[in-house]
C-alpha cells in the first residue's frame, strides 16, 4: 500500500513520545529534594514557590502512569511498524475526510443561522431588539448594587491574584472557574470596579433573551417565542442573577444554548453543531459542576428520541448513537483536562468538599423540600399570585397539549424530570435554591408554549379568525418594553447610592491609625476586605489577634456582638473593655463599634 503522508515526522513523533515517557517515569521516581533543587536552579529568583512536597506527591503517580503509557504505546508502534504505518494511513485519510465534512457543516450551520434571522420580519426583529434593550436597562440599573459576600470572596480569594491561582485554587466551591478567569482578566486590564466584576454575568443575562426566543420558536412557534423572551426579560430571579457575579447565570445561558443545538443535532447530522455542543457543555462544567443537571437532561432526551426512532437525517441508529457517545465522552474529557490544575492541587477539596458532600438518606427528603421551598419563595415572592397561576396552568398545558403544540416526539420536561430525579437519588446533593436556577428559563419557555397553545385552541373556537396568542404576546412585549423605558430615569440614583459597608469603609479610611484593628461578622468580612482593596487600605488592619490600641467591630448579624467579634487571648477571652464599646455608625443593618483594650 502506498502511503501518501510523511513518514519522518511520524517516526520523530514516536521517538519523542518514547523519550518523553521515559523522562516522566524518571521524574516520578526522584525525591522531592532533587526535583526542588532542579526547579530552584531554573527559577529566576532561585525559589519555585508553587512547587511543594504535597503537590509533587499528588502528581507523581499520574505522571508515572502517563509516562509508562506513552513508552509502551510508542514501543508497540515501532515493534509493529508496517502495520502501524497502514493504520495511520487510514487514520490520516479519515481525519482529512472528516475535516472536509466538518468545514462543510460549519458553512451550512452559519448560513442556516443567518438565513433563520433573515426570515424574521422587520417587526419581529424590532420587537426582539426592544426586549433586549429592556433587559439591558433592567439589569444595568442594578449593576452597581451592594456587593454580596460570595461575590467579594470570589474576587478576594480567586480572581484578584494570578491566573494560575484562579485556575488551581478550589478550597471552596465559590470558585466558578470560568467566571473567575473572566473577572481576573477584566479587573487586571481595566481596574477593580463592582460593575466590571458583574459584567460577564450581565452579558449572559441579556443574551438569554434572544436564546430563549430561538429555543421557544423551535419548540412552539412565534407567539410562544415572544412570550418566552418577554418573561425572561423581566423574571426577577433571572434579573438578580444577571447582576450578581456568580456562575449560575452563565449556566442558565449555556442551558438554553445547548438545548437549541441539541434540538438541531437531533434532526440534522451536523458535525460542527456537535462540536459546539462539546464546547458549550464544557464551558458550563468549567463554570459550575451543577451543569451536570441540564447536560444530562439534554443527553437523556437525545437518547430517548433515538430510542423511539426519531433519527432525523442520520443513516441509522448506530450512526446517531456514535455521535451521542463520542460528544458525551469528549465533553467529559475536555472538562477533566481543564480541571487538571485543581485536581493536582486541591483534589480532596474538589471531590470531598463539605459543601457538596451527599446528604444522608434520612436527611434527603427534608433537604430537598427545603431547597425547593426556598427556590419557590425566591422565584415568586415579587410576582403577583394571578400571574403565578397563569404560568402554572401554562406549564401543565404544555405537557397535556404536547402533541398538538410541539413537533418533538419526546417532551423535554419529561427528560428533565427523569434525569433530575435520577441524579438526586444517585448523588443525594444538598440542593440550595440557587442550584435550581438553570431550570428558570426552560420552565418559562414551557409555560409560554402551553399558554400560547391554549390561546390558539380558544381562537379556533371563534367563527371569525382571531389570533389570541399573537395579540397577548404583543401586549406583553409592549408592556415589558415600557417597563424598561420607565426604569431609565432611576439609573443615576441607583448607581450613586453606596452600600452601608462601603460607606463604613470610607469612614475607616479617614479614621484608621497605626495600631488599630478591624473585624466583622462573617457575612460582611469578605466585603470589607474587598473595599479595603478598592480604596487602597492595608489589609493588615483586618485581623482578630495581636496587639492593638483600638478596635473597630462591624456587627451585621443578630448572633454577633462586640464581644463575639473582639480579639481574644489564648483562652478565647475577649481582649476589649466592653465598657468602652460605643456605636459610631449605623448603616443598612450594619453597626460599627469602637472599642479599646481591656486594662
Amino acid at each position: 500500500m502506498k502511503n501518501n503522508y510523511p513518514i519522518l515526522p511520524l517516526r520523530i513523533l514516536f521517538y519523542s513520545m518514547f523519550f518523553f515517557g521515559l523522562l516522566m517515569v524518571l521524574i516520578s521516581i526522584q525525591s522531592f529534594v532533587t526535583m526542588e533543587s532542579l526547579f530552584s536552579d531554573i527559577s529566576e529568583d532561585g525559589h519555585f514557590e508553587s512547587f511543594t512536597s504535597d503537590r509533587f506527591q499528588t502528581a507523581r503517580g499520574p505522571i508515572r502512569w502517563a509516562g509508562l503509557c506513552l513508552g509502551v504505546f510508542s514501543g508497540f508502534m515501532f515493534f509493529r511498524w508496517e502495520r502501524s504505518r497502514e493504520y495511520f494511513h487510514r487514520l490520516f485519510t479519515a481525519i482529512k475526510e472528516f475535516a472536509i465534512l466538518f468545514r462543510q457543516d460549519a458553512w451550512f450551520f452559519f448560513h442556516s443561522v443567518r438565513d433563520g434571522w433573515a426570515r424574521q420580519s422587520r417587526v419581529e426583529l424590532l420587537a426582539l431588539g426592544g426586549l433586549m434593550l429592556a433587559a439591558i436597562v433592567l439589569r444595568f440599573s442594578q449593576l452597581n448594587a451592594p456587593l454580596l459576600a460570595d461575590e467579594a470572596y470570589t474576587y478576594n480569594a480567586f480572581a484578584s491574584g494570578s491566573l494560575w491561582q484562579t485556575v488551581s485554587d478550589y478550597h471552596l466551591p465559590n470558585n466558578h472557574v470560568l467566571l473567575s478567569i473572566m473577572i481576573n482578566i477584566l479587573t487586571h486590564l481595566f481596574g477593580n470596579h463592582v460593575w466590571l466584576i458583574r459584567l460577564p454575568t450581565m452579558v449572559a443575562g441579556v443574551l438569554m433573551v434572544p436564546a430563549g426566543y430561538v429555543l421557544a420558536r423551535k419548540l412552539y412557534g412565534r407567539s410562544a417565542a415572544f412570550l418566552s423572551a418577554a418573561l425572561i426579560t423581566v423574571f426577577p430571579i433571572l434579573i438578580m442573577y444577571s447582576v450578581w457575579a456568580r456562575g449560575y447565570g452563565i449556566i442558565s445561558l449555556v442551558t438554553l444554548l445547548i438545548l437549541i443545538i441539541g434540538d438541531d443535532v437531533g434532526k440534522n447530522k451536523n458535525r460542527f453543531a456537535w462540536f459546539l455542543l462539546i464546547i458549550l457543555s464544557t464551558a458550563g462544567f468549567y463554570t459550575v459542576p451543577i451543569m451536570l443537571f441540564p447536560f444530562g437532561a439534554l443527553y437523556l432526551w437525545l437518547f430517548l428520541s433515538w430510542a423511539v426512532g426519531d433519527l432525523g437525517a442520520y443513516r441509522s441508529r448506530l450512526d446517531f448513537i456514535g455521535y451521542w457517545l463520542t460528544t458525551g465522552f469528549a465533553s467529559a474529557l475536555l472538562t477533566v483536562f481543564l480541571y487538571v490544575p485543581i485536581l493536582i492541587t486541591d483534589y480532596d477539596r474538589f471531590f470531598h468538599n463539605q459543601f457538596i458532600a451527599p446528604v444522608g438518606w434520612n436527611e434527603l427528603p427534608a433537604s430537598l423540600a427545603d431547597g425547593l421551598r426556598m427556590m419557590w419563595l425566591d422565584w415568586t415572592s415579587a410576582i403577583p399570585g394571578w400571574i403565578i397561576m397563569i404560568g402554572t396552568a401554562g406549564l401543565i398545558a404544555s405537557l397535556v397539549l404536547h402533541k398538538k403544540i410541539s413537533r418533538q416526539r419526546i417532551p423535554l420536561p419529561i427528560a428533565f424530570l427523569v434525569w433530575i430525579v435520577a441524579l438526586i437519588v444517585i448523588r443525594r446533593p444538598d440542593m440550595n435554591a440557587r442550584s435550581w436556577l438553570f431550570l428558570a428559563a426552560p420552565l418559562l419557555i414551557w409555560s409560554a408554549g402551553g399558554i400560547a397553545g391554549l390561546l390558539e385552541l380558544i381562537s379556533a373556537s371563534f367563527r371569525r379568525k382571531v389570533h389570541l396568542a399573537e395579540i397577548v404576546a404583543g401586549v406583553v412585549v409592549i408592556s415589558v418594553f415600557v417597563s424598561g423605558v420607565l426604569a431609565i430615569p432611576g439609573i443615576p440614583a441607583r448607581w450613586s447610592r453606596k452600600s452601608g459597608i462601603e460607606t463604613a469603609v470610607l469612614y475607616l479610611k479617614d479614621n484608621l491609625r497605626e495600631g488599630d484593628i478591624v473585624n466583622a461578622s462573617s457575612n460582611s468580612l469578605s466585603i470589607i476586605r474587598y473595599y479595603f482593596n478598592v480604596y487602597d487600605i492595608p489589609l493588615d488592619y483586618v485581623r482578630r489577634s495581636g496587639k492593638f490600641q483600638r478596635a473597630f467591630l462591624a456587627v451585621s448579624r443578630e448572633s454577633d456582638s462586640p464581644e463575639t467579634l473582639a480579639p481574644v487571648d489564648g483562652a478565647k477571652r475577649p481582649l476589649i473593655n466592653l465598657a468602652t464599646a460605643r456605636i459610631i455608625l449605623q448603616l443598612d443593618g450594619l453597626t460599627i463599634y469602637e472599642c479599646y483594650p481591656a486594662p
